[in-house]
């Protein structure tokens, strides 16, 4: 199965279209196992959550705590058929940043909070298509690379199409701890386009980064909104700066070496 994490940032834009994206996780036919909303500032509530929400589901939390709100959803087999014993397991919920993280960091939690070893990251102002994530389960079951980078297809609002990998994908957590994930140094630019320019880069040798699959040979399974308010156009960064950084991290990965886990 496959979790999906959403990132939301702290301007009101992002919340915006957070309804329609999350009703487009809600259309997949193979549904998501369990879906994480990162709050970074963005100041989520319970209301936030209940596009997902289906008979049955229960709406918990008290916002006690960084991650307070959840939908509670019944277990398949149920122990009794009283409400009060019955067993729930949480399909939903919202995590909240202790301080602002910005992109990459709040992505790399994201994926880290997933439910399952294989996490779609989804941006809160795109949508899905609803075979997404049925076609990712597909791939891994062709590949069943714990190093693979499963990227999609992407069609924009503006109606072009794009088939090549950026940061819509399927990523499994072994491959986010044999590379250290989206590098914190891309906070002056995407991390994607580093991060996949690396991957090229160090595809072969003792040092292989890990491997890109397209998802149905690229087709598009990922809608993305073209607004003025884009994370990515709005960092007022020098093009030279984020070529340069990116050059920096393609040149300088290496595997981690902090060694906490294996792939």
């Amino acid at each position: 199965m496959i979790s999906v994490c959403i990132p939301v940032g702290p301007y009101p834009v992002y919340k915006k279209y957070l309804t329609e994206c999350l009703e487009s996780v809600k259309a997949q036919t193979l549904p998501a196992h369990d879906v994480v909303l990162i709050d970074d500032m963005a100041g989520l509530t319970p209301d936030d959550l209940k596009p997902l929400m289906q008979d049955g589901d229960h709406l918990a939390g008290d916002g006690g705590d960084i991650h307070s709100y959840a939908i509670l959803r019944p277990k398949e087999k149920q122990l009794s058929d009283d409400p009060l014993y019955t067993v729930y397991d949480t399909y939903a919920w919202i995590w909240r940043a202790p301080w602002r993280l910005g992109i990459p960091a709040v992505a790399n939690v994201g994926i880290a909070l997933g439910g399952t070893d294989l996490v779609f990251q989804l941006s809160c102002d795109d949508k899905l298509k609803p075979d997404c994530l049925k076609e990712c389960w597909k791939e891994w079951e062709r590949r069943k690379d714990p190093l693979g980078y499963y990227w999609v297809g992407i069609e924009y609002s503006t109606g072009e199409k794009q088939a090549l990998p950026c940061g819509h994908a399927m990523i499994p957590k072994a491959l986010w701890r044999h590379t250290g994930g989206w590098p914190i140094e891309t906070a002056v630019g995407a991390c994607d386009p580093a991060f996949i320019s690396a991957m090229l880069t160090h595809a072969h040798g003792p040092n292989k980064m890990g491997t890109l699959y397209a998802v149905a040979e690229g087709r598009p399974l990922y809608w993305h909104r073209e607004h003025d308010h884009q994370y990515t156009k709005n960092q007022h960064v020098s093009p030279g700066a984020i070529i340069e950084v990116r050059k920096w991290f393609t040149d300088n990965w290496e595997p981690p070496k902090w060694g906490r886990y294996e792939p």
